[in-house]
């Protein structure tokens, strides 16, 4: 609802008679989308308000001003309907001045066409997206009611009667920042008028049969999906719901960030080709507030990674072998699935115990003698070296990972080598599509071999180090550009605050190719480890 001034004189003063009109009272716009012009005639106050038949908001369309004086032109612009039926909006133009009547402007859109949904391929990943931060519009759903439909098929609801949805962008404002954040990444699906009992439904077709051991990770806000206070169903069908154990829900210490639900569908249950994984959450608790957002996306994947198949060390070779499967488990999204913003859209602040997004790597027991981490955090399965928040651009930091070769050489009882180290590393754009500033390069005894990588994937990488020692330590990291190096990227007065680090490595393995010289007998090898088990995750 709009406030009305209170005030009823005209323009022309107390005297005058208070005028108001349009110039068109009904337009048709294509299912493509498009705007409108309207012309208004008047010499007093007025306001404007959008609503359906029903008398209820509207989403899909917005106009330049909410209220207004005197004469001025009116632009409506309406969203693609990516739906099959036609939509109508009433823009109402009321006046608070006595004895003016107010002018209603129908706006008709066009149904869209007719689309084969094939379903979403697995792993699920679906993103709320909006045009550009600036006008921050609703770019590939349609919000209808208490529903939003996304072009791929994907349908976000709610079960209240009286809720109505919107798309709210920014979605977290805190910390607010300055000209050091844009919290635009933070975008929602808003469900109002939300209460106790009532549910959100998610509705996902699926191209491929989906079954097995699952995790739903979805953004929300004002929503506390944890322990307490809410239950989760999952059903093939939409009728037959089966729970979820609500021990496997997980969640970082704010309500503005992302949430892990855990759960499993039996071969016997499974989501067939074609068909339609439907996923419930029911607030069984009081409510503080009377809204749920579910905010950046929603994603579907496999509760773990799959493990490495590196070979384990010994006392011969394999000096060292890392494929972080400790972390295979881990509660964080892939690159390739999730867009970099929306995974490091957690904040440090809030999610300082929450290993999914920022909390520093730290190998077990077995590896701490042999290599350290600093500025590292978990993915499934793999390491993310560096951190970077497109929301609030002064937490970055360059990454190392440091692999103690030397004190390996001194555990196999050799003195020098030659060495092969291969490993895979990749890098991946950042939410404004820049590519990242990290030109990884591994060092060792002062010698540096840059890795010639790809930005959108992992890549195999293969380095020959001569005369390594024992008191050799490899270090994967990147350099910082200089101001100078920033500048001639030529991204403007905010180059200073984009400045993305992050990289990714996984399958880390060094092999001795040549033994020039042995020490001591050692002090570990196969005789202290087990036959290199306790350094294999």
């Amino acid at each position: 609802m709009s406030v009305l001034f209170g005030c009823q004189e005209t323009e022309s003063g107390p005297d005058s008679k208070p005028e108001l009109s349009v110039d068109g009272t009904e337009f048709t716009v294509s299912a493509d989308g498009g705007s409108v012009s309207v012309k208004v005639t008047s010499n007093c106050y007025w306001d404007i308000t959008v609503e359906d038949p029903d008398g209820k908001p509207v989403g899909w369309i917005t106009t330049n001003m909410s209220k207004g004086s005197g004469s001025s032109v009116l632009e409506a612009t309406a969203s693609a309907n990516i739906k099959t039926e036609r939509r109508v909006a009433l823009i109402k133009v009321e006046s608070p001045a006595e004895g003016v009547d107010a002018c209603e402007i129908k706006v008709i859109q066009t149904a869209g066409e007719v689309v084969a949904v094939s379903g979403y391929s697995f792993p699920i990943c679906q993103t709320i997206d909006i045009d550009d931060p600036e006008s921050r519009k609703l770019v590939n759903a349609v919000i209808s009611g208490n529903e939003c439909q996304f072009k791929d098929g994907m349908v976000l609801s709610c079960t209240g009667s009286e809720s109505t949805t919107s798309l709210e962008c920014p979605s977290h404002t805190q910390p607010s920042g300055g000209t050091d954040a844009d919290r635009s990444v933070h975008r929602s699906i808003r469900f109002d008028n939300f209460s106790k009992g009532e549910s959100i439904l998610i509705r996902i077709p699926v191209k491929d049969a989906v079954s097995g051991k699952l995790r739903l990770m979805l953004g929300a806000r004002a929503a506390s999906f944890t322990k307490a206070g809410w239950s989760y169903y999952w059903s093939p069908d939409g009728e037959k719901w089966n729970r979820v154990d609500t021990e496997n829900a997980t969640t970082p210490g704010s309500d503005a960030a992302w949430n892990n639900i855990a759960f499993s569908i039996p071969q016997s249950e499974a989501i067939p080709a074609g068909g339609t994984l439907h996923f419930k959450m029911t607030a069984d608790g009081d409510r503080s507030k009377t809204y749920v957002c579910i905010s950046n996306a929603i994603c579907v994947f496999p509760a773990e990674a799959e493990r490495s198949s590196l070979p384990q060390m010994d006392d011969n070779k394999i000096a060292f072998t890392n494929g972080f499967d400790d972390l295979v488990a881990s509660g964080a999204s892939y690159p390739e699935l999730l867009p970099l913003n929306l995974m490091a859209s957690a904040t440090s602040g809030y999610a300082s115990n929450y290993k999914s997004f920022n909390d520093n790597y730290i190998p077990d027991g077995a590896y701490e003698a042999i290599s350290s981490a600093k500025g590292c955090y978990e993915r499934p399965g793999f390491l993310q070296v560096g951190y970077y928040d497109e929301s609030l651009w002064t937490r970055q930091c360059i990454g190392t990972y440091s692999i103690l070769i030397g004190e390996r050489l001194k555990q196999m009882g050799i003195s020098s080598a030659d060495a092969r180290f291969t490993l895979k590393a990749g890098l991946y754009k950042d939410a404004r599509g820049f590519d990242p500033l990290a030109k990884v390069t591994l060092t060792v005894d002062g010698t540096s071999y840059p890795l010639d990588l790809q930005v959108g994937a992992m890549k195999e990488c293969t380095v020959e180090m001569k005369n390594i020692t024992q008191s050799s330590v490899i270090e994967v990291s990147t350099p910082k550009l200089s101001e100078e190096e920033l500048a001639a990227l030529g991204r403007g007065d905010k180059a200073t605050y984009l400045q993305d680090y992050r990289f990714y490595i996984d399958d880390l393995k060094v092999e001795l190719t040549e033994i020039h010289s042995k020490g001591s007998s050692g002090n570990g090898g196969n005789e202290d480890f087990g036959n290199g088990g306790s350094y294999k995750w």
